[in-house]
């Protein structure tokens, strides 16, 4: 498969879209959440606005979830520093300081994978909905353009628009911006927001630092799953593995 700046996916008519915030190797965390929203594999489908590993505990589960037919994500900023960083050491550097360690505790054969999956991924995922388009991208999109023109410079390459996909944290840190014309709503990642998800115009801001809750206790951290017409929230405090573990041999859901 090449890559494709901009994947689109058709309405789903069998069950339900969901959309999760910023995983970082909460994969058990997710599957929690996934139990407690009755996610249905056959039906449904999740959609992930990317930063998929690193900093978390289970970041090397982040190819099972890319093989899941019904889990789909755009590239984050740490999909595009692995990528980087294959090259390049100064990148090394700077993944090595925010959690691209585990990387090298897997084989050769793995550490390959993860680069073939990850130089796949989209920069921006569109999503047809009962009511109307819904966008997916990492961390933002840029001031002033409508979704087509968004669209056209994503096709062509934009440096700086794809940029602004993966790292800005411009309309997150605004607060107070316009509608993006000719999309019914936008998600995005990257910036964590608490507590609570936040809208800012028809720009959903989902991420709220689950992995920081785990590593350091931050405060009203949480992982969030949303249903994809932004209606339904959906945020559960992470988990360690080894909390579900022990969770399910007491009897309880964790």
């Amino acid at each position: 498969m090449g890559m494709d700046l901009v994947r689109h996916y058709g309405i789903n008519r069998q069950g339900a879209d969901w959309v999760v915030g910023d995983i970082h190797g909460c994969f058990t965390t997710l599957e929690l959440m996934l139990e407690e929203i009755g996610f249905d594999a056959a039906a449904d489908r999740l959609f992930s606005v990317g930063d998929l590993a690193d900093r978390g505990p289970e970041s090397e589960r982040a190819l099972d979830y890319l093989d899941k037919p019904w889990f789909h994500a755009v590239r984050g900023n740490h999909e595009q520093l692995l990528l980087d960083a294959v090259d390049d050491y100064d990148t090394q550097l700077v993944w090595l300081i925010n959690g691209g360690g585990w990387f090298d505790r897997e084989s050769e054969r793995v550490q390959a994978a993860f680069v073939e999956a990850f130089s796949v991924l989209p920069h921006l995922i569109e999503v047809e909905t009962n009511g109307g388009t819904v966008g997916i991208v990492h961390a933002d999109v840029p001031m002033g353009l409508s979704w087509s023109e968004i669209l056209t410079r994503v096709r062509n390459s934009d440096q700086q628009v794809l940029d602004t996909l993966l790292w800005s944290r411009n309309r997150a840190l605004a607060r107070d911006t316009p509608l993006v014309e000719g999309i019914s709503h936008i998600f995005c990642g990257h910036t964590p927001v608490r507590p609570g998800v936040r809208v800012v115009g028809n720009v959903h801001l989902i991420d709220q630092g689950a992995v920081f809750g785990l590593r350091h206790g931050m405060p009203n951290s949480g992982l969030s799953i949303v249903s994809i017409d932004g209606k339904r929230v959906r945020t559960r405090v992470p988990v360690w593995p080894r909390e579900r573990r022990s969770a399910m041999e007491s009897g309880g859901d964790g």
